[in-house]
């Protein structure tokens, strides 16, 4: 027979129990937590109400950081921007100190050289300035997705379209320009000789020579009586013609019919010895005041200085030019080519940007002409047999040998409207 052993009051303890373990769990979660909420038993409609606050404020937080980015990378444009318009300040500081005709040649060479390095930095802050990874001022930021801006600073997932700060950006790609200067050879040393009255009847000689005493010729001029000073260098003139062509030697003595005599040396005699007088006998009382010797001296080439000889051939010229262009600093980043024939070719780098033709000057006393000019870019095609339609199948091979130039990205855009351009 079964026997049921039933204890109400315990059974209602027990219950009693487990109601207060309950409440007491449900105290102490809210008391640890702080919140009263937190889980939907507790009430469901007050978790649904703080949810959607806790969304809106989370939000809230996250576009604060985005503006906060935003003027980070806004400030570090600013930064760049600063410091190209101070060196566009400076550049327009030193056009206009270059027009003052107080400056010489080599002086304003000096000049443009800093204008030139002034252009070249701006180029690269303009590719170098960089936030997060990219660019920010050389028109190659961000990639544009649909309509969104580019910072989104709203709580709420809505979009405004009345303003839109995405650049639509597309590239398109144009041959930079390679120039070539194109030399002449230096004239060669020339002197000017002025000369005295003769008081009387006797000889003098006159020695020339060139560089480094170089056929060292001395000429003996004999005057029969007193002579003003025209009739003294026309008699020098024909005496200094007829050794040189005994002598076989290319000189030439010219009368200026001034009491003057110019001596063209040849291209062998480079930077000449001045000429010299000395007694050949009875003296007759000429006394001669010897010119500088011109010929040698300096050019400028792009802000670059180059020393040349009296004589250089424009081989050598172009040379000298292309050895100097490639040592400095200005030309560091471009491709410099001596042509071997008196040109020298000048391949820039795409930084540069469009680059005006490089500039020439040269001393009054040097004898000698440079002339630049943009070099033309053909594109070469490829062109296949059978309208590109293979016979068999495998592997397709080539190589081309390009010229070295470089190529330069002009960005274009915003685009508000489609049609063709």
């Amino acid at each position: 027979m079964s026997v049921i052993n039933t204890n109400t009051k315990a059974l209602f303890s027990q219950a009693a129990l487990k109601s207060t373990e309950r409440a007491q769990a449900t105290a102490m979660q809210q008391l640890s937590t702080g919140k009263r909420i937190n889980s939907a038993k507790d009430d469901a409609a007050g978790l649904a109400i703080a949810t959607r606050m806790t969304q809106q404020i989370r939000s809230l937080d996250q576009a604060v950081r985005n503006a906060g980015d935003a003027i980070s990378l806004i400030q570090t444009a600013e930064g760049a921007t600063n410091s190209i318009t101070d060196m566009m300040q400076r550049m327009r500081e030193l056009a206009i100190q270059a027009i003052n005709d107080t400056n010489a040649n080599e002086q304003r060479s000096y000049l443009d050289l800093e204008f030139q390095q002034l252009k070249q930095e701006i180029v690269r802050i303009a590719d170098t300035t960089e936030w997060n990874g990219f660019s920010v001022l050389n028109g190659t930021a961000g990639v544009p997705q649909g309509p969104q801006p580019v910072f989104k600073i709203a709580s709420s997932g809505e979009l405004s379209t009345q303003i839109n700060y995405s650049p639509v950006t597309t590239e398109t790609r144009e041959d930079i320009e390679q120039q070539e200067i194109s030399f002449t050879a230096v004239d060669p040393a020339q002197q000017l000789l002025t000369f005295g009255a003769a008081a009387g009847s006797g000889s003098f000689t006159l020695t020339t020579e060139g560089a480094g005493a170089l056929d060292s010729l001395t000429t003996t001029v004999t005057l029969d009586s007193s002579a003003d000073a025209t009739s003294v260098a026309a008699a020098v003139a024909q005496a200094l013609n007829l050794d040189f062509a005994s002598a076989n030697i290319t000189r030439q003595a010219i009368d200026n019919q001034d009491g003057t005599v110019t001596i063209v040396y040849r291209d062998a005699d480079k930077d000449a010895s001045s000429a010299t007088m000395a007694a050949g006998g009875t003296d007759p009382g000429v006394t001669l005041t010897p010119g500088s010797v011109t010929g040698s001296g300096s050019i400028y080439v792009g802000g670059v200085t180059v020393d040349l000889t009296a004589g250089m051939s424009k081989s050598d010229v172009g040379s000298a030019v292309a050895t100097a262009l490639t040592a400095a600093t200005a030309f560091s980043g471009s491709i410099v080519e001596d042509g071997g024939d008196g040109t020298v070719r000048i391949t820039y780098p795409e930084e540069d940007g469009d680059v005006e033709l490089v500039s020439f000057q040269a001393d009054s006393g040097v004898g000698v002409n440079g002339v630049a000019q943009t070099l033309a870019i053909a594109d070469t095609d490829f062109e296949f047999a059978h309208g590109g339609n293979f016979l068999k199948a495998g592997n397709l091979a080539f190589e081309a040998e390009p010229t070295r130039l470089k190529q330069e990205i002009l960005p274009l855009g915003p685009v508000s409207a489609g049609g063709t351009m």
